[in-house]
């Protein structure tokens, strides 16, 4: 799996066909309203009406002639197996109303859209224009399914808003897309996996019982939001933006080869933590060696699907976390252990709706920013993919906005693992993560050595 934005993804250029999708009836206004993630995404498209959307992509490879009549039914399978897709959200007169409305829709048969793109950079440019204009907040369908067609090698690309996907989604996407296409191409059957409802987890969620403010768990958070200032932890490093995003400058980079990846987390278990603990005290350690301080505070997401159902459903199905990461310079090991700890620790919160949480704890919380300070980790060795031997280059696209912190992206492949930094692009940023990038290789080094 690679991890990508889309101002860093350069495809070669092909013919671009596009099956749209229509909707077939009036929509049906529906009591189920949003998630809290829908939400909260919602909120921010309807602050900023002029700003980029906010979309996820899968993409992946055919070999060979490609064959259109096995995407139309792999795409039209896909949408109609998904509930959430067929969704549209509109706005109400006062702020913050928001109405979900649900449509009867297909897929249509392809057609050849009209362009020019000769080159990997402007079949890049044509691509994040073609999701811009339909990946909207507030537009049905906020989704596109597209193929760039070559001789010997097509490219499937499925776009969609955030509002209906996450990064696990991601993966079903390439994973289900694939095998239809696939099981189409060789008059097999197409999957026939039972699957979920976001929508009814979605009415699930909004039943649940908020805490009192004396629940535990909730005097934990506002510890955590007290140490940094009533607000999200924010990057502790300069990057130059005070009160203003800016362009977000994307990298991604591997860290370990596979075999490196294996003796970190032998190292890492060895130590009392896991991969995902190890990386994220090898980060701290980064920050601490470039002048960050000992105790760092960082949000991570933990997926909510914890049912072979869920798993196989394409939703939001996320919740967000503090972690306290602690970094000493001199005992890698004593950090790792005390990260760990703290990560189990914070695992208890999981089971607490970011949603709930802000409600309980009111004005003590203050969104001073329009990002938090994020990192998150990914095993895909342990998540589907691309199904099928006709099927290759499995890819996560992210749209490319404004950026006013630093967010890392963590994943294991079969290749090793490797980091996705999305950053501002000012001149303070991209120096400190220079630094930060140099210090992270010294100390996973230090991590092979013992």
């Amino acid at each position: 799996m690679e991890l990508t934005t889309i101002s860093l993804y350069t495809p070669e250029p092909g013919d671009v066909w596009e099956w749209p999708v229509i909707s077939t009836e009036e929509p049906r206004k529906s009591p189920i309203g949003p998630s809290f993630n829908q939400r909260f995404h919602l909120a921010g498209a309807e602050a900023d009406p002029d700003g980029r959307s906010v979309w996820l992509a899968a993409a992946f490879s055919v070999p060979g002639t490609f064959n259109k009549s096995a995407m139309t039914a792999a795409f039209r399978a896909f949408l109609a197996r998904h509930s959430t897709l067929h969704s549209e959200f509109r706005p109400g007169s006062n702020t913050g109303e928001l109405s979900r409305f649900i449509h009867k829709a297909r897929v249509a048969d392809p057609r050849k859209l009209p362009q020019n793109a000769s080159t990997p950079a402007e079949m890049q440019n044509l691509l994040r224009r073609a999701i811009d204009d339909h990946c909207q907040a507030f537009r049905f369908p906020a989704l596109r399914f597209l193929v760039i067609e070559r001789p010997t090698e097509s490219t499937v690309i499925a776009a969609f808003d955030h509002q209906h996907c996450d990064a696990y989604s991601i993966t079903l996407a390439i994973n289900e897309l694939s095998h239809d296409y696939c099981a189409a191409c060789n008059g097999h059957a197409l999957n026939g996996d039972q699957v979920g409802d976001f929508l009814a987890d979605t009415e699930h969620e909004a039943t649940l019982p908020p805490p009192s403010r004396d629940d535990q768990r909730i005097q934990r958070w506002i510890e955590h939001l007290r140490h940094a200032g009533g607000t999200a932890p924010s990057f502790p490093l300069p990057l130059g933006t005070a009160d203003n995003p800016a362009p977000q400058s994307d990298s991604t980079r591997q860290l370990l080869t596979a075999a490196e990846a294996q003796t970190c987390e032998d190292a890492f278990r060895a130590a009392g933590a896991s991969m995902f603990t190890g990386l994220a005290t090898a980060l701290g350690t980064a920050i601490r060696r470039c002048g960050g301080p000992s105790r760092q505070d960082v949000l991570i997401p933990v997926h909510t699907r914890h049912n072979e159902i869920t798993q196989r459903t394409f939703g939001w199905y996320t919740n967000t976390i503090p972690l306290t990461i602690t970094a000493h310079n001199d005992d890698f090991a004593e950090s790792a252990l005390q990260t760990h700890a703290a990560f189990r620790r914070a695992l208890e919160l999981a089971q607490l709706p970011l949603a709930h949480v802000l409600g309980v704890i009111g004005d003590e919380f203050q969104r001073t920013r329009q990002d938090v300070y994020m990192m998150s980790y990914v095993d895909y060795r342990k998540l589907p993919t691309v199904s099928g031997p006709q099927c290759d280059k499995p890819v996560h696209i992210s749209n490319s906005t404004a950026a006013d912190d630093a967010q890392f992206w963590l994943w294991r492949d079969e290749s090793g693992v490797s980091l996705r930094s999305r950053f501002p692009l000012s001149p303070t940023a991209v120096e400190t993560m220079q630094q930060f990038w140099k210090a992270l290789n010294e100390t996973l080094t230090d991590a092979l050595r013992g």
